[in-house]
């Protein structure tokens, strides 16, 4: 009889061998279907972002050659605000924006944000009077340039609003945005860029193209298949640019949709003077990208780059909204002011 015991007490040690097996299966099951379920997100992850990135709505990474690793951190909208010494409600931070048309129209329509950002000052530089536009949360600072092209007008609030008292000795930073866009983060993130910029020498800041362009002449090729400029003006700027001594096309392109500044930043005024004084001639391109890029090697000054994507910092309007004909120019006629004419 004693074998046949020996037999009975092996049979639950077989069972549970067994059922310890079908458990380590179906772990093992799991484990797998865990793992393609996340190489799956991961794979729709790339493509959302891929898609958004051909659309132009991520900026890349800055490179941390760019400013110092301690300064690079990407900029949470929801984390406090650190103590700082100046208070923005005593000298605020300024978003600058542009408009000018022969009709309003014509005009990119501009949004009233100034009830989300109440410590901040808007103002939009334009050529036309408080009967002809209303711009609520706005205040306007009226030109009466003779520039023969209405781009270029807008350009100069782009680039030399500093030279208004108003703005340089009474906006902390500088915040410029096309009209297309308004402020999507909220006051903490743009206070803690703003002191990214305070700290940075040449004190202005900049997002990287999306599509990475290198070069001049990749910028170039990109304005001709958007219809933002026509040949002859490309042709003219590209002569012009081959022509210096210090020519190089060999240079990172950046956006100017948006840019951030000290307007009391020495440098800066430099640069952009020097830009304008080429840019205000209206000879050629009336693109604003290329030149800046040319400047910027020509003066060896680099911006600080934006540590966050951009569509994360503002919001861009849909092109069903876009002003003077979605911003597409087949001549010169398209971009002429008919009050100088």
């Amino acid at each position: 009889s004693f074998p046949r015991i020996k037999l009975i007490t092996m049979i639950p040690r077989v069972k549970t061998k067994a059922k310890t097996n079908r458990t380590n299966a179906l772990l093992y099951i799991c484990a797998v279907a865990m793992v393609c379920w996340s190489a799956y997100k991961l794979t729709i992850f790339a493509k959302v972002v891929d898609r958004h990135d051909r659309r132009g709505m991520l900026s890349t990474t800055p490179d941390p050659t760019a400013f110092n690793q301690s300064e690079w951190k990407v900029v949470n909208s929801q984390r406090k605000l650190k103590a700082t010494t100046i208070n923005p409600k005593d000298q605020p931070i300024c978003f600058i924006s542009c408009g000018y048309s022969d009709t309003a129209a014509e005009l990119d329509p501009l949004s009233d944000v100034h009830d989300r950002y109440p410590d901040f000052k808007f103002f939009i530089f334009t050529n036309l009077k408080d009967k002809e536009w209303k711009t609520p949360g706005w205040e306007k600072i009226i030109t009466d340039f003779t520039f023969r092209r209405r781009i270029t007008h807008s350009r100069y609030g782009k680039f030399l609003a500093w030279k208004y008292d108003k703005i340089r000795n009474n906006c902390r930073i500088v915040y410029f945005m096309d009209p297309v866009l308004e402020p999507r983060a909220n006051g903490t993130t743009f206070v803690e860029l703003a002191e990214m910029i305070e700290a940075y020498e040449p004190g202005f800041m900049q997002f990287r193209h999306p599509r990475k362009r290198k070069s001049l002449m990749q910028e170039f090729e990109g304005i001709a298949m958007a219809k933002k400029d026509y040949a002859e003006n490309l042709e003219k700027t590209t002569n012009w640019m081959k022509a210096q001594p210090d020519f190089n096309d060999t240079t990172n392109i950046f956006l100017n949709q948006c840019i951030g500044y000290n307007p009391r930043s020495k440098i800066f005024q430099r640069l952009t003077t020097s830009m304008w004084e080429r840019y205000s001639l209206e000879l050629d391109s009336w693109r604003d990208q290329p030149l800046w890029a040319f400047m910027l090697r020509r003066h060896e000054v680099a911006p600080k780059v934006f540590p966050i994507s951009w569509w994360k910092l503002f919001k861009k309007k849909p092109p069903t909204e876009h002003g003077h004909n979605n911003h597409e120019y087949q001549s010169e006629a398209d971009v002429r002011s008919n009050t100088v004419f």
